[in-house]
C-alpha cells in the first residue's frame, strides 16, 4: 500500500505540525503523550474502533493513498471494508512531539486475508491503494502526521511512505 504525499491546504492553512495560525497555536497545548499513542496503537491493532475513536475529534480527517476519509462514520466504513481484506498491525518505532501535534514513525504490517482487486478499490474510491494478495504479508514504514485540535483530539492524520533504496544502489 503505497502513495506519494501531496502538499494540501487543510482548513485554510497548510497541514503541518506547526500549521496553526500564531494566535491559535499560542492557545494550543499538546495533550497526547507517547503513552497515549501506545494505547492508540493497541486499540488499532485490536480493531477496537470505539476506543480508537476516543482519540479523534468528531470531524477529523484522514488522508492516505490519494483518498480522504472525513469524520468518524466514514472512518468506520472505510476500515469495515478494508479490514475484510487485509489485517493491519502497527509496529511502533518512534514518537516525535511538536507544538500542534506529533509525528509517529511506524511500520505497518499488511497481511492479505482475501484477494482484493484494483477494480474493487477503484470502485470504492481507493484507487491509490495497492492490494496485498491473500496469504502475503508486507511491511511498510510510515511517518504519520497527527494534528491535534485545542482539546488535544486528533483532527487530521496524513501518512507518508517511501520506497527504500535497493541494497547497493548508489546515489548520484
Amino acid at each position: 500500500m503505497g502513495f506519494y504525499p501531496r502538499q494540501r491546504s487543510y482548513r485554510g492553512h497548510v497541514a503541518s505540525v506547526g500549521g496553526l495560525p500564531a494566535a491559535s497555536a499560542a492557545l494550543h497545548r499538546l495533550s497526547m503523550t507517547e503513552d497515549d499513542y501506545h494505547r492508540y496503537i493497541a486499540a488499532f491493532n485490536a480493531r477496537d474502533y470505539a476506543a480508537l475513536e476516543t482519540f479523534f475529534a468528531d470531524d477529523f480527517v484522514l488522508e492516505n493513498a490519494g483518498f480522504r476519509v472525513d469524520g468518524k462514520p466514514a472512518f468506520r466504513a472505510f476500515y469495515a471494508f478494508f479490514h475484510e481484506y487485509c489485517r493491519e498491525e502497527v509496529i511502533f518505532r518512534g514518537f516525535y512531539p511538536g507544538k500542534d501535534g506529533f509525528v509517529a514513525n511506524v511500520v505497518i504490517r499488511f497481511t492479505g486475508l482475501r484477494d482484493l482487486s484494483p477494480e474493487v478499490l477503484e470502485a470504492r474510491g481507493y484507487s491509490g491503494m495497492t492490494p496485498v494478495p491473500a496469504g502475503v504479508s508486507v511491511d511498510v514504514e510510515f511517518l504519520i502526521l497527527y494534528h491535534l485540535d485545542a482539546s488535544g483530539k486528533i483532527d487530521f492524520i496524513k501518512g507518508a511512505v517511501w520506497v527504500p533504496a535497493e541494497d547497493g544502489a548508489a546515489a548520484g
